[in-house]
């Protein structure tokens, strides 16, 4: 019996990028290497955070895990972002949109973004549980 048709075994968990988590404690940049990642976004001052242009495949997460003073605005390169964004249980449809800013004072643990890029497109999907709690531009 040869070693063929044996497949390829891991001893480990398998991780692509740097990482599953990353707290971001200010202003962020996101890369390719993110890929699959969620990011915490933990309270105290709120910053910008800039996205990568479209790429089929990627996509990343955004939690708040902590209350915040000031926005945190998530910024794509050009406006291909759609999706739908559940809002105090109110639909927000996205068409072709680039900015996201979750607003201070209104947001609530576990408010969440998740981003993927499929077929030329960003698709967001989201869910906030106050109102008023994201603006999209």
């Amino acid at each position: 019996m040869g070693l063929e048709n044996q497949g390829t075994h891991f001893s480990g968990p398998v991780a692509i990028g740097d990482g599953a988590h990353k707290a971001l404690t200010a202003a962020y940049t996101v890369t390719y290497r993110d890929w699959g990642k969620t990011f915490f976004l933990g309270g105290g001052t709120g910053f910008a955070i800039t996205m990568p242009a479209y790429k089929s495949g990627f996509e990343c997460r955004f939690i708040v895990t902590a209350a915040f003073s000031t926005d945190y605005v998530i910024t794509f390169p050009a406006a291909i972002v759609s999706g739908v964004i559940e809002e105090a249980g109110a639909i927000q449809v996205c068409a072709a949109k680039s900015v996201f800013t979750l607003e201070d004072g209104a947001e609530a643990l576990g408010d969440t973004l998740h981003f993927e890029d499929i077929d030329d497109i960003t698709v967001v999907h989201g869910s906030f549980q106050t109102a008023s709690s994201i603006t999209v531009g």
